[in-house]
């Protein structure tokens, strides 16, 4: 390849990384506030609730499986921030491993959470078929099954779609580091 190319292909490389590595830092915020978020909804939403039949002897349609919802999401969203993070393994003693090998357990670690979520996929999967092959609504909403398989999916979806991409940012960290 000639000289000219090289460096072509190199500042395409470049180019490519700091998209990505933007991208990430943009998700990882994103995935922030939405955790923020989402606390805070389920949050009032319990309250909410509590006051609602407590207080007002009232059952309003709706709260306890928005809440539920919002749980789900904010559930598999926190997976992929604390393992992103590693918050999931707090112990002293890996402050006196090298970083170097630090990265390559966390490229390890990368293929087990990925592996979990994978089961994870599977046993959502199972569940949204059965619900879907019921029929039935889902109490208080009465709602199409479809919308409750969804929001399941999609934040599932989320939390695999940023680990695999955390996966491949660590991936491409030890082979640079070897180039």
């Amino acid at each position: 390849m000639s000289e000219g190319g090289e460096k072509l292909r190199h500042s395409l490389t470049l180019l490519t990384q700091k998209s990505v590595s933007g991208f990430l830092k943009g998700f990882r915020i994103f995935l922030n506030y939405v955790l923020i978020i989402g606390v805070i909804l389920i949050t009032t939403l319990v309250a909410l609730q509590a006051f609602l039949r407590y207080v007002l002897r009232s059952m309003p349609l709706g709260i306890e499986e928005g809440a539920l919802i919002v749980g789900g999401w904010v559930y598999f969203i926190g997976i992929a921030v604390a393992s992103r993070d590693k918050l999931h393994i707090t112990v002293g003693i890996l402050d006196r491993i090298s970083p170097r090998v630090l990265t390559k357990i966390d490229l390890v670690g990368g293929f087990l959470r990925v592996g979990i979520l994978g089961v994870f996929v599977y046993i959502v999967s199972i569940y949204c078929l059965k619900i879907y092959a019921l029929g039935t609504t889902l109490p208080p909403f009465y709602w199409s099954p479809l919308v409750s398989i969804t929001c399941l999916v999609v934040g599932l979806a989320i939390a695999c779609l940023y680990e695999i991409a955390h996966l491949v940012g660590v991936w491409r960290m030890i082979r640079a580091k070897k180039g």
